[in-house]
């Protein structure tokens, strides 16, 4: 069950209800006109006095046991306040909350050969870590690298990769 608030009314929105509440909530236009904003909705050029907000988005997604851990049922909760463009931040913070909080799939693992293991050594040295391991914690990538380091997966790899070091 879903509830939200449109035009001062609380309604509950269950199944097929779900797309039509989906639609308004992504369709604006109706609403900026009647606020007399600009067809992207920026809260600079409204006409209002004085300045309320910027757009707002959220994300909540329920399932049974899906959240972390298997402990409670929130899969997702996700919500950007006063952002100029809070859908696509919004669509940023969920491939972070993929990132931190979901294990890495089998196709996703690269294992760490030696020569890997000396790469990752010294990128962590050049961030300041007393070692990899140790910048993976800090990073909160635990459940993207293997606790022995026999693999790393393959979205961190490219982050450590694409990373400068850091000035000393």
């Amino acid at each position: 069950m879903l509830r939200t608030r449109f035009d001062g009314r609380r309604r509950k929105y269950r199944g097929d209800r779900l797309s039509a509440w989906r639609g308004r909530l992504f369709n604006r236009d109706d609403a900026q006109r009647r606020d007399g904003c600009d067809e992207q909705g920026r809260r600079t050029t409204c006409q209002r006095d004085p300045p309320r907000p910027g757009p707002a988005a959220a994300l909540l997604v329920v399932k049974e046991g899906a959240g972390y851990g298997g402990l409670d049922d929130i899969s997702v909760d996700l919500r950007v306040d006063d952002h100029e463009e809070p859908i696509p931040e919004l669509a940023r913070l969920l491939t972070l909350s993929e990132l931190y909080l979901t294990a890495s799939a089998e196709e996703e693992k690269v294992p760490v050969t030696k020569e890997l293991e000396e790469e990752l050594e010294a990128f962590a040295h050049a961030q300041g870590a007393r070692d990899f391991p140790a910048w993976v914690g800090t990073e909160n990538y635990e459940m993207r690298v293997a606790p022995d380091l026999s693999w790393i997966d393959q979205k961190i790899l490219d982050i450590v990769r694409s990373t400068p070091a850091k000035d000393a």
